[in-house]
């Protein structure tokens, strides 16, 4: 069947809108004319894909021990822009540590903001880090 429902605009225009209305019967009539059956892939068939993972990460553990990827190094021992360990660890204005190497790259650019907030830096002086570099320093004596 069918049934009329009325609207009205954002105008205040009075609409009207014909909506047809399928009694449950008929849905499930229509509804089954299409229905397919949900073909799965047999397990069998993910196996190549788990072994291609488990060599691969037989590969990357042969390449880079767990114990040195970056997620195995403390948080504070990493650049924030290279996420790489720390050498030569130097503070900036901003409160944050960075590589030396890194930070002066940065700065040579011509960039007068902190790489991490974007704050306007009152000062491009670079404070050694003894205490991180000390412990980075202990860090690699234990690896």
């Amino acid at each position: 069947g069918e049934a009329r429902r009325a609207a009205v605009n954002s105008d205040g225009d009075l609409l009207e809108a014909s909506v047809g209305v399928l009694s449950r019967e008929s849905l499930e009539e229509r509804l089954g004319a299409v229905e397919r059956p949900i073909e799965f892939e047999p397990l069998e068939a993910m196996e190549p894909l788990q072994h291609a993972a488990a060599a691969l990460t037989e590969l990357v553990d042969e390449a880079a021990p767990p114990s040195t990827r970056p997620s195995d190094i403390p948080e504070a021992f990493l650049c924030p822009i290279t996420f790489a360990l720390m050498d030569d660890p130097v503070v900036m204005m901003d409160g944050m540590t960075y590589e030396r190497r890194a930070i002066e790259t940065w700065l040579s650019k011509g960039h007068t903001t902190s790489p991490l907030t974007g704050a306007e830096l009152q000062s491009t002086m670079l404070i050694p880090n003894n205490l991180v570099r000390s412990q980075i320093r202990e860090y690699r004596a234990q690896q």
